[in-house]
């Protein structure tokens, strides 16, 4: 992500642009340092409860375990049913199609990694409380 940004490939961050889109909409805008406070606190919480719901969800998928595939279709999953289905029609983010060049798939790979440590992560979890 660091890198991407750097390279100029996100602009404002997507967490950011999220909650900073949404006080406004509320008529709470917010300075700099609270939007920056807000937006890491909301990222982290977001994150947080889509894990546990894999977590909860894990013991359900076909293989009856959380591994490696299913954590990253699981963050694929939360990417496109934010950036293609949630945040568009709440005028919250562009569809990736319209929005800069280069948001899209890092945002692809930050989720794919995402999904990839959430599912070897809560797998061996899983294994290890198993008697």
């Amino acid at each position: 992500m660091w890198s991407a940004q750097r390279a100029g490939f996100l602009g404002e961050q997507a967490p950011k642009q999220v909650v900073r889109r949404s006080l406004e909409e509320v008529g709470n805008p917010q300075s700099a340092s609270r939007l920056r406070a807000i937006s890491l606190v909301a990222h982290f919480a977001f994150g947080g409860a889509a894990g546990a719901a894999y977590g909860a969800l894990s013991e359900r998928l076909p293989s009856g375990r959380a591994d490696l595939a299913s954590g990253v279709a699981f963050g694929l999953a939360v990417w496109a049913a934010t950036y293609k289905v949630a945040f568009p029609p709440l005028h919250l983010m562009p569809p990736p199609e319209q929005d800069r060049p280069g948001r899209a798939g890092t945002m692809i790979i930050a989720h794919v990694v995402y999904g990839a440590v959430l599912g070897a992560r809560t797998g061996r979890s899983l294994e290890s409380s198993e008697p």
